[in-house]
């Protein structure tokens, strides 16, 4: 993970959802990581 990746300091991030999240390769597409999150509460 590179730094730039990661959120600037003081910025917050409000989830009130469901929400899936993929980590995938930029260059081959590969998928490293699925998460589906249903209740975020």
């Amino acid at each position: 993970m590179r730094l730039a990746s990661m959120p600037a300091p003081g910025v917050k991030l409000r989830v009130d959802r469901p929400f899936l999240l993929v980590v995938r390769h930029a260059e081959t597409g590969v998928v490293y990581f699925v998460c589906r999150v249903t209740d975020p509460a």
